[in-house]
């Protein structure tokens, strides 16, 4: 029995032919259903040193020259990626993006509760609109008549988030750590604040313990170990942000002498 069609199936970087489909009808030949384009098709050879050289190289690269940028987001989830999209508008701005799982995006990916489409407020469809999401216009029913909604709705959340990530990673004065995670936050003294007054100088990233898409884990329920050498008053909480009480933010922006440009003050 001689079948017709071809299903394609990938593993990785290697691909295989199948034959697949329905029978062919009578008179048809063998020879012409089992030759494909991909007859005699090879990758060109490469040495696995080359390939590790290759990776290593560069993001080595990236290390040295993001280790002292103006911006730092933490979390590549929907508004991790919209933040270092608008930034991407301001070349002279260095900005390192870390997220601690492989894949960037967070939840973003789905509407919610499992379901495809993404509902977005108004006037948030104006950055629909920048990016290039195409989208539905919810009317609200009410007695009969249809009113002007409050919410846009984009068929597939993915289809937002692949776009803004495509965006962000094209820019050149972005770049994106995955599988990284921030530990700890390099505090000190304000140098345009009074004294005593402290502000984000920094992170502290370490390889991801998991770099998986599990929920994080909770807060701990105990008060870390302050920083060495302590502040006074000491600070009780490190590796996540949240334990930190962020009480007033001041943005320095032309500045090229000032790092980082997003500058966190915070009364402890």
């Amino acid at each position: 029995m001689i079948y017709t069609g071809l299903m394609l199936i990938a593993f990785g970087s290697t691909s295989a032919i199948a034959l697949n489909s329905r029978p062919a009808g009578p008179g048809a030949s063998a020879s012409r259903s089992s030759a494909t384009p991909f007859d005699g098709y090879k990758f060109r050879p490469i040495e696995e040193h080359v390939v590790s050289r290759e990776m290593g190289r560069r993001y080595n690269k990236d290390v040295d020259d993001y280790a002292k940028c103006d911006v730092v987001i933490v979390g590549a989830g929907s508004a991790g990626l919209s933040c270092a999209y608008e930034l991407s508008k301001f070349p002279e701005i260095k900005v390192a993006l870390v997220e601690q799982s492989v894949s960037p995006g967070g939840g973003a990916w789905l509407g919610g509760q499992l379901m495809s489409p993404m509902v977005v407020r108004k006037p948030a469809d104006e950055f629909l609109d920048e990016i290039g999401v195409p989208y539905t216009e919810a009317l609200l029913t009410v007695d009969g008549t249809e009113h002007g909604s409050t919410h846009v709705v984009v068929k597939h959340a993915a289809l937002f988030t692949a776009t803004v990530l495509t965006k962000v990673l094209q820019a050149d004065n972005i770049k994106l750590f995955n599988a990284v995670s921030v530990e700890d936050l390099i505090v000190k003294q304000d140098p345009d604040g009074q004294e005593g007054e402290r502000c984000v100088a920094g992170v502290v990233t370490n390889w991801a313990t998991c770099v998986t898409d599990a929920p994080p884990s909770p807060l701990p329920s105990t008060p870390l170990p302050p920083l060495s050498p302590p502040l006074s008053p000491p600070l009780s909480h490190r590796a996540r942000i949240e334990g930190f009480e962020m009480v007033r933010v001041r943005i320095h922006l032309a500045n090229p002498n000032r790092n980082p440009i997003l500058s966190l003050t915070l009364t402890l």
